[in-house]
């Protein structure tokens, strides 16, 4: 059995890009038409890390040892994380069509095993709706066993993982709407070819959006319902930074003391704090950087003035396309008290300028951040930012009266009128 601790930084990327055949990140791209309202900022560097309760648990060892139909290949290879940030890409020689793992983790763990010794194609990743070698399961401390079969690794069966009898049953509540989404992608696809008229295509996306958000809610439901899985804590850390703060904090709170401590649970733990500290109703905290004409800003220098402070980034489709209303509200209430400013976030200074000249939003005040200890995050680190847009207002006396997230526009105008009148 050869083992080796492969690049934490290139294998994570790419092992979350496709995990989940198995699990539930497949429902994630039943809501591409969220993401198309949202940029999602992966990076942890966003959240501040506190000693993570899950090192003082006792490493203990598993065994996964199985048998493999048709294989076309020598070896299976198997990715999971030992330890927190180290992940570790193990493989087993098949003999006889049989197959054996062994390791240690600290708790029940979401692994990746696969055929392939590799996620990468001709220099491209191999998608997983189109790789049928590899399958996302669950490892658990003890003795597990499996039998996959080749060209058909979702019908993996394996026993001695409570955790993956949880992830199946997750699996399963989803796949009616999975098919529904991939029916109307299909539609969407084939209607814009035939260039349909745009009322079809905006019904059709609307219906996907419709099938996006049950989806989300049969997944919130699953972890509602099950408080003492695992699973409910992978599942809620992969999408805090998409699902409301209220309903993140709602769920975690609903969680079970010991799976609170688990890796993921203390992940949602760190953000549900760092959110709280900037929440509505706190001070906002201060912060300077360089405007586009070098001049030096802060916070502080606007107080007396209601603020908007606007998370972005000239990478994100989704902020810039709402600049132009925007650029409104600006024209709107810019003399009655109220300035912009825009946070360029994990950017670049030539495409920052020229997103800005572009899009016309140097009518305002613009900075970037670029604290590289954070990776261009300290000041949406300060406010607890994990997606873009988010837009922050603040009133005259530095308080956060409102936060705003993806197409949140008309809370946004709502919340201006009342206090601008």
């Amino acid at each position: 059995m050869e083992q080796q601790i492969t690049n934490q930084m290139t294998l994570m990327g790419v092992y979350n890009s496709i995990k989940g055949w198995m699990g539930t990140r497949m429902a994630v791209m039943g809501i591409t038409i969220y993401l198309f309202a949202l940029c999602v900022l992966c990076s942890n560097n966003l959240i501040a890390q506190t000693p993570n309760q899950t090192s003082q648990k006792q490493a203990g060892s598993f065994v996964l040892s199985g048998t493999i139909e048709n294989a076309e290949s020598p070896y299976l290879y198997l990715l999971y994380e030992s330890t927190p940030g180290v992940r570790l890409k193990d493989s087993s020689r098949i003999v006889d069509n049989k197959f054996q793992f062994k390791g240690s983790i600290l708790e029940p763990t979401d692994a990746m095993l696969r055929e392939n010794s590799s996620v990468f194609l001709n220099g491209k990743v191999i998608a997983d709706e189109t790789n049928m070698n590899m399958v996302s399961i669950y490892l658990e401390k003890g003795t597990m066993t499996a039998h996959v079969v080749h060209d058909d690794f979702r019908s993996i069966k394996i026993s001695g993982s409570k955790s993956q009898d949880e992830n199946v049953k997750l699996t399963n509540s989803l796949i009616p709407f999975q098919a529904r989404i991939f029916a109307l992608k299909d539609a969407i696809k084939q209607s814009r070819t035939d260039k349909a008229p745009k009322e079809k295509i905006d019904s059709l996306e609307n219906l996907e959006n419709k099938a996006g958000k049950e989806t989300w809610a049969a997944i919130q439901k699953f972890i509602y319902e099950n408080p003492d899985s695992y699973v409910s804590a992978d599942e809620l850390c992969s999408f805090r930074n998409l699902w409301p703060f209220d309903t993140v904090k709602h769920l975690f709170d609903n969680l079970n003391p010991e799976i609170k401590k688990s890796r993921d649970g203390q992940k949602v733990a760190n953000l549900i704090r760092e959110t709280e500290l900037a929440s509505v109703g706190t001070m906002a905290h201060d912060f300077s950087g360089s405007e586009l004409n070098g001049e030096k800003i802060k916070l502080s220098d606007f107080r007396g003035k209601y603020v908007l402070i606007d998370f972005w980034g000239s990478w994100c489709a989704p902020c810039r396309i709402g600049n132009p209303h925007l650029i409104e509200l600006y024209n709107q209430y810019k003399d009655r008290n109220f300035e912009i400013i825009g946070v360029a976030t994990d950017d670049k200074e030539v495409p920052w300028r020229k997103a800005v000249e572009k899009d016309k939003i140097g009518i305002w005040k613009n900075i970037l951040d670029t604290d590289e200890a954070s990776r261009g995050s300290a000041i949406a680190h300060k406010y607890a930012v994990h997606s873009f847009p988010t837009k922050i207002l603040i009133d005259k006396q530095g308080k956060i009266i409102g936060r705003f997230k993806g197409d949140d526009g008309e809370k946004l105008e709502e919340l201006l009128a009342q206090r601008l009148k």
